[in-house]
């Protein structure tokens, strides 16, 4: 949202884009209208041939793929848990929450 907000008010007052440029408040793009090179990678979702499938497919990084995945879930875990937990009183032990941790399985 903060981006939208400074953009409206760069319009609102009646400056472009190029004024922006000018002034600083914008990277200067060396006068191309093409995006700079880091914005490219987000073209690939247009156009997947010039995606690298053998990077992607790669075997080899299955296994560190999966670790992740597990490493994340568990992570996430532990956070729920933990905001759980916290929603009890932590001055009085005998009035914390009791986390169900099997509530969705039900």
């Amino acid at each position: 949202p903060l981006p939208a907000i400074f953009f409206a008010i760069v319009y609102t007052l009646g400056y472009t884009a190029q004024d922006a440029r000018e002034h600083g408040w914008l990277l200067d793009s060396g006068g191309s209208e093409t995006p700079p090179w880091g914005w490219q990678c987000y073209d690939l979702f247009m156009e997947p041939q010039k995606l690298s499938w053998s990077s992607i497919l790669n075997f080899s990084q299955i296994a560190n793929t999966v670790a992740l995945f597990l490493v994340v879930s568990f992570g996430s875990c532990l956070d729920i848990a933990a905001v759980q937990a916290g929603q009890g009183s932590t001055q009085d032990p005998s009035q914390a929450y009791e986390v169900d941790f099997d509530h969705e399985l039900q």
